[in-house]
């Protein structure tokens, strides 16, 4: 009976002294993960309070400047809120001076080249532009006058056949000139034999043209006339024929 009633006491002691230790146990795991669960529902808390405070700034920030979209995106409706306004490069300002100053240029020269036209048609590489740009605006410009490219050839004076006491004059008139002159003035002259002259005389264009070209008042360009006069015998030893300048 002694043996059965120590064996009993024993028995329940060590039952309640695992039984408490459990308790103790489970009691503290569940405290430990109680407080544990809190502190990461407060940190979850605190995220999502801060996720919201950002959230409205983005939300504010798009009302004030125009942005929309999704959170996390932004979408402007004017590139410039953000790069400012287009700046052209240095080159393209440095081309429009170059630009500028060519076309000022250009109006200095065509306001000197209308200007002075009656001068600048005279040289034979311009006349022609002059003569082109002058048929566009009925604009007139003088007629072309180079007297060293006119050339009297050919002198020869004999004695008239038919008339006493009269000469009769052959000679050609010849334009070297790329476009056509007015017929000069001809100057006949005469000198003894010690060279002096002893008589001379002028000549229009009517008094030398003759037949076919009576009336005409342009030699035309690379071209030669003959020529055929009739004078008074000066009694006189040498003559030449000259053209006159105007």
């Amino acid at each position: 009976a002694e043996g059965s009633l120590e064996e009993i006491a024993e028995g329940s002691l060590e039952e309640i002294a695992e039984g408490s230790l459990e308790e103790i146990a489970d009691g503290a795991s569940e405290e430990l993960f109680g407080n544990l669960r809190e502190e990461r529902v407060e940190e979850d808390f605190t995220d999502q309070k801060e996720l919201g405070k950002h959230d409205d700034t983005l939300d504010n920030y798009a009302d004030s400047d125009g942005l929309h979209g999704d959170p996390g995106e932004i979408y402007l409706d004017d590139a410039s809120d953000i790069v400012g306004d287009y700046v052209p490069p240095e080159k393209n300002k440095n081309r429009l001076w170059i630009v500028s100053i060519a076309g000022l240029l250009l109006l200095l020269v065509i306001q000197f080249s209308w200007f002075n036209k009656d001068i600048l048609s005279q040289h034979p590489q311009l006349r022609t532009y002059f003569e082109h740009t002058c048929n566009m605006l009925a604009c007139k410009i003088p007629h072309y006058s180079n007297a060293e490219l006119l050339s009297v050839t050919g002198l020869l004076i004999r004695t008239h056949p038919r008339t006493d006491r009269a000469l009769k004059v052959d000679a050609i008139l010849r334009n070297d000139g790329l476009f056509k002159q007015k017929f000069p003035r001809l100057q006949l002259r005469f000198t003894d034999i010690n060279d002096r002259a002893i008589a001379s005389r002028n000549f229009n264009p009517n008094e030398y043209l003759k037949g076919e070209l009576t009336g005409l008042k342009f030699i035309p360009a690379s071209t030669e006339v003959r020529l055929a006069l009739e004078i008074v015998d000066p009694d006189a030893i040498g003559y030449s024929l000259m053209i006159m300048l105007d």
